[in-house]
């Protein structure tokens, strides 16, 4: 047992230098080790999802998917940490509840676009570096941008989930920098479309400022696209045909790939957000209550139905007993005319002899 926990520890203490970046050689030494042995022990962590390899690194570079780092986006305009919540109490969350499913009066708001920025100076496309981690983001490879276009993509973990930068370069110098800010969930009784808006414009400074340290300087930040408004796995979901393309609906479902939802697009209005945002509740507290009606409706159609019974067998004893009473009076009548029949048989009848 006490080896079993020695080992334990020591393949924790591997997983922290392989997060504060030191070679595996180097971890290898450190513990008297093969090298293939230590990348043994960092391929478990990875299986349990306690590591994750950064794509297209070499030496490999790994991070915590768990790690939270600092953002920009808390309620009251602190920090909050990377993968949390802004508050167990507060109006915006950082991302989806472990259940999958929103709270009761909650949104998520996402674009179907970009913020765009204005390029002072282009920077390198070396990883991102992140004070607490080491790194948070890293440039893929060039590819086709369309039009004789080169893209470079940088992604980033922040705010628990993978933001974007897309970096298009033409022949003719032209560039422009687009930052994908993700998704913000927000209370919307206490946050409106602006205030939605504002954040995922500071989400994406927050990531124009960490590219900052690699040369980029950008500036102008503009929203380019349309805002959606959505909720993952709503029960709505299953009432509205996925393939149903009406531009007279205000409520569709996102048949892409992933996890069902239904969403608003372009809506600009609180108060239709707000209802949008409580329906299913709304739906299965109207439900309950005329369930709840339908058992007591049920209970007094039982009560009639027991008392209908109750006077059928009082009609029936009622009719029986007209019925005895019926049949008295006839015994009643026929025991008077045989006492009378008794009563003359008794006398001899007069015939009028013997009467002078």
């Amino acid at each position: 047992m006490t080896g079993r926990t020695d080992a334990e520890k020591r393949n924790r203490r591997i997983r922290e230098l392989v997060l504060e970046h030191v070679p595996i050689r180097r971890i290898a030494s450190i513990f008297g080790m093969h090298p293939n042995s230590v990348r043994a022990v960092i391929e478990k962590f990875v299986r349990a999802g306690e590591l994750v390899r950064v794509h297209d690194t070499n030496p490999a570079i790994y991070l915590d998917p768990r790690a939270r780092v600092p953002s920009t986006v808390a309620a009251g305009g602190g920090d909050v940490g990377d993968g949390g919540y802004a508050g167990s109490d507060g109006p915006i969350m950082d991302c989806l509840p472990e259940s999958g499913r929103l709270p009761r009066g909650w949104v998520n708001h996402h674009l179907s676009g970009f913020v765009a920025f204005k390029v002072r100076a282009a920077g390198t496309f070396d990883p991102v570096p992140d004070p607490r981690i080491g790194f948070c983001g890293y440039w893929e490879e060039p590819t086709s941008g369309g039009n004789g276009q080169t893209l470079r993509v940088c992604r980033l973990r922040r705010f628990g989930q993978e933001l974007t930068v897309a970096f298009f370069l033409s022949t003719h110098g032209r560039m422009q920098f687009r930052v994908h800010p993700g998704r913000v969930y927000v209370d919307a009784e206490k946050v409106g479309v602006q205030r939605s808006k504002d954040i995922l414009v500071e989400r994406a400074e927050h990531v124009a400022r960490l590219l900052g340290a690699t040369g980029w300087q950008v500036s102008d930040p503009e929203i380019r696209g349309v805002l959606h408004t959505a909720r993952e796995n709503d029960p709505l979901a299953r009432l509205i045909p996925a393939d149903r393309n009406d531009e007279s609906d205000d409520i569709v479902v996102d048949s892409s790939p992933g996890v069902p939802e239904t969403e608003m697009e372009g809506c600009e209005d609180d108060e239709a957000i707000r209802i949008y945002a409580n329906i299913p509740s709304a739906v299965k507290e109207v439900r309950e209550g005329v369930s709840a009606c339908g058992e007591d409706i049920e209970r007094l159609n039982g009560r009639v139905r027991g008392l209908m019974e109750a006077l059928r067998l009082q009609s029936d004893a009622l009719a029986v007993m007209a019925g005895n009473a019926e049949t008295l009076a006839e015994v009643q009548a026929r025991m008077g005319s045989m006492a009378m029949a008794d009563m003359q048989a008794r006398f001899t009848q007069f015939d009028g002899r013997g009467y002078q």
